[in-house]
């Protein structure tokens, strides 16, 4: 083979290398922001359950205190 003919090939595995880094990079950018979005929600359901069991034990020693 000349130089000439390999030149391209070179050229396409290297433009080809940078595509997949590229898209292996936003893939794990994406998860990682899925993840941090999908831990807020749990922690937030997690608050709101825990504030409203708080409030519904308040609720029953006010009424066992007023009885």
């Amino acid at each position: 083979m000349r130089h000439a003919e390999v030149m391209p090939a070179n050229a396409s595995i290297g433009y080809a290398g940078s595509i997949l880094f590229f898209t292996t990079s936003f893939g794990i950018g994406i998860a990682t922001a899925a993840g941090a979005l999908a831990r807020r929600v749990m922690d937030q359901s997690k608050d709101s359950q825990s504030l409203v069991q708080t409030h519904q034990t308040h609720q029953l020693r006010l009424f066992h205190f007023c009885s």
